[in-house]
């Protein structure tokens, strides 16, 4: 999982760039490819990519608020929203012949 800004540029913010440089530009293309430039995902929209040059295969990329404390809206998205497309990828690789 990677949060990443509305605008999902991979070369804004450490573990974007981090990915980025080892994914290679695939990954931002392919995240140009789901969010085109000029447009933004809301807070709590998840796009997923392959892992490109990483060693998984895929990689989810998400809109968080500000990080407001234990209480806040970042961990209210993180809990409702981030958590549970987690599960599912994982349910649903776990549960077909899922083949990227």
């Amino acid at each position: 999982m990677n949060t990443v800004g509305q605008d999902v540029d991979l070369s804004q913010g450490a573990v974007s760039r981090s990915l980025l440089n080892v994914a290679g530009q695939g990954m931002q293309q392919e995240c140009r490819t789901q969010v085109p430039a000029g447009q933004q995902l809301n807070i709590g929209q998840i796009i997923r990519t392959s892992g490109h040059q990483l060693r998984c295969k895929d990689v989810l990329h998400g809109v968080l608020n500000r990080w407001d404390g234990p209480g806040g809206t970042c961990k209210q998205v993180s809990i409702y929203v981030v958590e549970p497309e987690a599960v599912s990828l994982r349910y649903h690789k776990a549960n077909t012949n899922w083949k990227k």
